[in-house]
């Protein structure tokens, strides 16, 4: 388990909160200021499904779990089932 969330702290936590006028706008404000939150709507994260690009959601947060995906405890095909979910 303490590998797991090691593993887990490296991920890149994209999550919710902050509304913003636009896309842009969004994009901006994450690059600018990486802390910075932004909303996802379920339809982009599942465009994230895949192994150069998936992301998972878990109770409303977002993470980029791309990196993770190779060394998942379970294997990488329970992660991969799963990406570009909400996997409460």
């Amino acid at each position: 388990m303490a590998s797991l969330v090691t593993s887990l702290a490296i991920v890149i936590k994209i999550a919710r909160t902050r509304t913003v006028a636009s896309e842009a706008d969004a994009d901006l404000a994450v690059a600018t200021h990486p802390t910075v939150a932004r909303r996802l709507t379920s339809k982009e994260v599942a465009t994230h499904k895949t192994a150069d690009s998936g992301w998972v959601a878990i109770g409303g947060t977002v993470y980029d779990v791309t990196k993770f995906i190779p060394v998942h405890p379970g294997g990488a095909d329970v992660l991969a089932e799963n990406l570009g979910k909400d996997i409460r």
